[in-house]
């Protein structure tokens, strides 16, 4: 495109997605130049994901680092992000949320969401906090480097609502 940006077409979906999943842990590993999302939690409890290295293109849209979706009792720690779109993304699905083939959506509140010690580098958000029709509450943000991005935090709602945030 003329602004630099890069399209493909078609478009592979997400690098890691996890939906409906119970006591997971991801550690340690790195994700370099995912095409889109690098790493998706789906309605997921009880998740620990920890020491990520991140690597996206800046210039590829929706090229996010890790989309917390409708999940609970998330703690995320000591990971370095690059993306070009939301470097974390905690969000709820919609019920007409459009999914690619093969994925299911699960629908539900987020809630209960730690993210501490933390670099972010994003050519959008580095931080996207968002409720589409369930609500989002009880997030915790500390320590936590942005550096390069046009947004720091982003916090908003189609319809549901957004509580108990907390960013030090």
């Amino acid at each position: 495109d003329t602004d630099g940006t890069v399209k493909v077409s078609p478009r592979p979906f997400h690098t890691v997605s996890l939906g409906s999943c119970k006591n997971v842990r991801l550690e340690s590993f790195a994700i370099l130049r995912s095409p889109f999302w690098a790493v998706e939690l789906n309605g997921c409890e009880g998740a620990v994901v920890t020491g990520l290295r991140i690597r996206n293109n800046q210039r590829m849209s929706n090229s996010d680092g890790v989309n917390i979706k409708s999940c609970r009792n998330v703690v995320m720690s000591n990971c370095d992000i690059v993306s070009g779109d939301d470097s974390i993304a905690i969000t709820t699905n919609g019920r007409e949320h459009r999914d690619p083939p093969g994925h299911k959506n699960f629908p539900g509140e987020c809630r209960n969401v730690t993210i501490t010690n933390c670099l972010l580098d994003s050519h959008s958000r580095a931080i996207l906090i968002w409720a589409h029709a369930f609500d989002v509450e009880g997030i915790v943000i500390g320590n936590t480097l942005v550096r390069d991005s046009n947004r720091g935090v982003n916090i908003g709602y189609t319809t549901g609502d957004v509580r108990d945030v907390m960013v030090s």
